[in-house]
Formats: structure tokens, sequence, C-alpha cells
């Protein structure tokens, strides 16, 4: 397995979960991260129409939701960018939309660190 750079990952949770991998032979990790990935980018979608919507207790929710997927799997900067979307809307924060988008690109370079990370 590799080392990807930059703190996109929590590289200590990710190695735990590699473990687990290893101990129990029972679960996949490369599928754990498509399940992830799958579910943070409708998420994402779904976070967006809210924005766009002005239903900030219900991204408010979705991002705190998010967030905590996120740290589970090891995306730490991506957590970081949840975080962020979180407390924007419950300040009501015009930006949210560039948020958003920010964070569809910092869970794209994730999804490349993770693969990079499962790679022989």
């Amino acid at each position: 397995m590799n080392e990807p750079a930059g703190g996109l990952l929590d590289l200590e949770q990710v190695r735990a979960l590699a473990d687990l991998e290893d101990t129990s032979g029972e679960w996949n990790l490369s599928k754990l991260f498509e399940l992830f990935a799958f579910d943070a980018s409708e998420a994402l979608e779904r976070m967006d129409e809210l924005a766009r919507s002005g239903d900030a207790q219900a991204l408010e929710r979705m991002a705190h939701r998010l967030k905590g997927s996120s740290v589970s799997i090891g995306a730490a900067g991506f957590s970081r960018d949840c975080r962020e979307i979180e407390l924007g809307a419950g300040r009501a924060d015009g930006d949210l939309p560039l948020r958003i988008e920010h964070a569809r690109h910092q869970l794209d370079a994730t999804l490349g660190a993770l693969r990079e990370f499962l790679r022989p």
C-alpha cells in the first residue's frame, strides 16, 4: 500500500480499516471506499439542491452526517469541507454552493488518494 500526500487522508484511520480487512477476511476495503464514494457523491448533489432552495436545517443535518462518515473512512480533508458546509448552513452563508463545489473536488482528490493507498 502506498502513502498518499497532501493531508487528504487520516492515514492512521485508513490503516486501521486496512488492518480490519487483513484480520477478518470478511469484507473488502475497496468496496467500502466505493460505497463511500457513491454515498458522498449523492449527498453532495442533494446538499447543492438544499443550498439553492434555502433549506439550511436539512443541509446542516446532511453535512453533519457526511462529515461523520468521512471521519470514519479516514477522509480528513473532505470531512473538514463538510464541517465548513455544516457551519455555513447554520449561519446562512451565501457561499454554500461554492463550498459544495469545492467539496466535490476534494472528494475526487480523496478518492484518488484512497486508490493510491490501495495500490500494491
